[in-house]
This record gives C-alpha cells, sequence and structure tokens, in this order.
C-alpha cells in the first residue's frame, strides 16, 4: 500500500483471480484443466495475432513511429507466429488424443468464436463503428 492508503494494484481484480483460484483448487484437477487448457489456447491465438499485427503494421506503415523495437525484426515475428500456431494445434487436438469424444475445451472456444462474428454484425447493422 502507498502512505496515502491507496494500493497500486487492481485490488478488485486481484481478489477476483484469487477467488476464482481457490474455487479452481476446490474443484479439482478435472474441472482444471479444461479451463486450463481453453486458456492457453485463447493465450497463444492472442499472442500469434498480435505478431501479425505488428508485422503487418510495418509492412504497410513504415513509417510510423515506434515505441519498441522488435529484436531479430521480421524473422523473430515470423517465428512467434509459426511456434505459437503449432503450440494452438497442439492444444486444440490434445484432448482429442486423451478422449475421442468432442473436447470439453471445444465447447466454450466454439461460443466465443460464434458470439464474435455475431456481436461485429448487429453493431454493423447499427451503422456503428466497430473500433
Amino acid at each position: 500500500m502507498r502512505p496515502g492508503g491507496r494500493p497500486h494494484s487492481p485490488v478488485a481484480a486481484v481478489v477476483l483471480v484469487g477467488a476464482g483460484g481457490l474455487l479452481g483448487t476446490c474443484l479439482g484437477g478435472r474441472a482444471l484443466v479444461p479451463i486450463i487448457n481453453m486458456a492457453s489456447i485463447r493465450l497463444t491465438f492472442s499472442y500469434a495475432f498480435a505478431c501479425w499485427a505488428v508485422q503487418r503494421l510495418r509492412r504497410t506503415r513504415p513509417g510510423m513511429v515506434r515505441p519498441f523495437r522488435v529484436p531479430g525484426g521480421a524473422f523473430t515475428m515470423r517465428l512467434a507466429i509459426l511456434t505459437t500456431t503449432a503450440m494452438r494445434g497442439i492444444g486444440l487436438f490434445e484432448p482429442l488424443v486423451r478422449d475421442p469424444r468432442l473436447p470439453l475445451e471445444w465447447l466454450p472456444l466454439l461460443g466465443w468464436t460464434a458470439l464474435g462474428p455475431a456481436l461485429l454484425l448487429i453493431v454493423r447493422r447499427r451503422g456503428e463503428s466497430a473500433l
């Protein structure tokens, strides 16, 4: 805490994550593994997409001021896209090795994947800017 009594950290977020972790511990490994796998798949997708976006911006807007430099340049970004895509593939298909039925991890992923374009379509029909 700061001397004024107000913390620097987002207290509500920290408490929520801590409570979620405690609840997950109570649920056991059978509940935690699909949740962790789903989060990993989403994280690798986000990271690969961010690397792709940086690479595209550097190609389409070369004069834009950059607040950072990528060590290794385009090679590092391509390597990051390749490795995170491979990790995502492993995360997606590893549950099929454990059990040939529809993996539990896929249900929320399919739901969120359907929800995104649906919300984008709603926003575009209203005539609002999506970004």
